[in-house]
C-alpha cells in the first residue's frame, strides 16, 4: 500500500544498494490479493525476491481477507483459503 509517487522504492534501494522493486494494485484490491497477486505471477517464480516487505496501513490489517465492504468482490476471500494460496505460491 506504499504509494509510488511517495519514493519508497527509491529510498530503500539507496538504502540498501540494490535494485528493489514495487508491486502497487489500484483501486479497493487490498494487501492480501496485493500480495497474491505477485507470489503467483509469473515474474515471482522466475526471479524470487532475496526479502520481501509487505506493508500496509495499520487499520487495514484488522480488514482480512474476507472484510466484504473494504476490498473490491474479486479480491475477497477466507482466511484458509489465503493462507493456502500463499503456501502454494511459495513452494518451489
Amino acid at each position: 500500500m506504499v504509494q509510488p509517487y511517495l519514493g519508497f522504492p527509491q529510498k530503500l534501494s539507496n538504502v540498501l544498494d540494490r535494485p528493489v522493486g514495487l508491486t502497487w494494485t489500484f483501486g479497493d484490491t487490498g494487501p492480501w490479493k496485493t500480495l497474491l497477486n505477485y507470489l503467483e505471477s509469473p515474474a515471482f517464480k522466475a526471479n524470487p525476491p532475496q526479502a520481501l516487505v509487505w506493508q500496509f496501513n495499520e487499520g487495514q490489517m484488522m480488514n482480512l481477507p474476507g472484510a466484504a465492504g473494504q476490498w473490491e468482490a474479486a479480491s475477497l476471500m477466507s482466511d484458509d483459503a489465503f493462507l493456502a494460496r500463499v503456501a502454494k505460491a511459495l513452494q518451489a
